[in-house]
């Protein structure tokens, strides 16, 4: 590809990530925050010009990260502690951002491997943030005793939501976009891409809202931040936690169930519905258009999913119209 587009993309794409870097959901008082999907910019530029310029790419972040994070240095105890702060949370975290296209050309399906390059990129970087967090920050945010353990919390806390965050946007842009061409377009998405996107959104809300609850938990009486509270924690204080991931799993089985139970294209499209209203459609089309069971007429129409979800929510999952796909316009019998 054009260098100078490479160099011009790269240059816009860090800019974004850096500027979605300050949008925060959840933000952790010792490091740490779940943003904006400011890992998928980068990821997106491995992925279009491969693994060698995205680390590159991944570097310039991890230094402008850095530069936003220099008070973070002055809590290092000795120059190797700063050296090790510099390299795990900074150079290296962010740098494994440029391993996002790895499987780009080994995955047929351009969003799942852009995926799974976010994915393998979100775990690398949890590794280096626990690996600080239990040897440079023991003793500072991070009990001594059971510094692994600490530390495994502490960054569960924001990298799982981040994680998921990253990886469903990552799909979704490897579903609408041609990544691999000079010339980024826009394409139609595949049915089944944007139904698994829409369909796993109510469960990712759920799950970051539920970190939220629990980063809330981990707040000690005097205002300050004590991770330490988890242990002192019964299954009353985590009942919050348990309904929010509940109902964004069964709104997500309800979104599934209901609204896209047909997973077929049906040939009940707009076009096709009024050729049979007008009477000029195909004879096959004709022969084949769907008929109201009651009544029998073919003025019928298909029931836009948003209004089946809405349905759901507001009446329940026995409301008639989110249980039905047609609705006659003569008799109005749904199903």
């Amino acid at each position: 590809m054009n260098k100078s587009l490479r160099l011009t993309e790269s240059a816009v794409m860090l800019a974004l990530g850096f500027v979605l870097s300050l949008v925060k959901v959840i933000d952790m008082p010792f490091g740490g925050s779940v943003t904006a999907l400011s890992m998928l910019p980068v990821i997106i530029i491995a992925y279009r010009y491969k693994t060698v310029w995205g680390l590159f790419v991944g570097f310039t972040a991890s230094l402008l990260q850095m530069l936003m994070g220099m008070k973070n240095l002055t809590y290092g105890t000795s120059a190797g502690a700063v050296i090790a702060i510099i390299m795990l949370d900074y150079v290296l975290a962010f740098t494994v951002m440029g391993l996002g296209g790895i499987f780009r050309g080994k995955i047929k399906d351009q969003g799942v491997a852009l995926a799974a390059g976010a994915l393998v990129a979100c775990v690398l970087r949890f590794i280096c943030h626990v690996i600080s967090g239990c040897t440079v920050w023991a003793g500072v945010s991070i009990p001594d005793t059971d510094g692994l353990l600490y530390s495994l919390a502490y960054n569960c806390t924001y990298m799982i939501p981040e994680t998921l965050l990253t990886v469903v946007g990552a799909y979704f842009a490897g579903k609408v976009l041609t990544l691999t061409e000079q010339q980024v377009k826009r394409v139609p998405a595949e049915g089944n891409g944007i139904r698994n996107v829409i369909i796993s959104i109510p469960t990712v809300l759920g799950i970051v809202v539920a970190f939220a609850i629990i980063c809330g938990m981990m707040q000690a009486e005097e205002g300050g931040f004590d991770i330490t509270a988890l242990t002192q924690t019964d299954i009353y204080d985590w009942i919050g936690v348990i309904v929010i991931v509940a109902v964004g799993v069964l709104a997500s089985v309800a979104i599934k169930m209901f609204a896209f139970k047909d997973k077929k294209e049906v040939f009940l499209k707009s076009t096709e519905l009024h050729s049979v209203e007008t009477g000029n459609e195909p004879h096959n089309i004709k022969q084949n258009a769907p008929k109201c069971p009651t009544c029998g007429s073919t003025n019928i129409i298909s029931l836009s999913a948003s209004k089946r979800i809405s349905h759901a929510f507001a009446f329940g999952l026995f409301s008639k119209t989110a249980r039905s796909q047609f609705e006659c316009q003569d008799c109005h019998y749904k199903w």
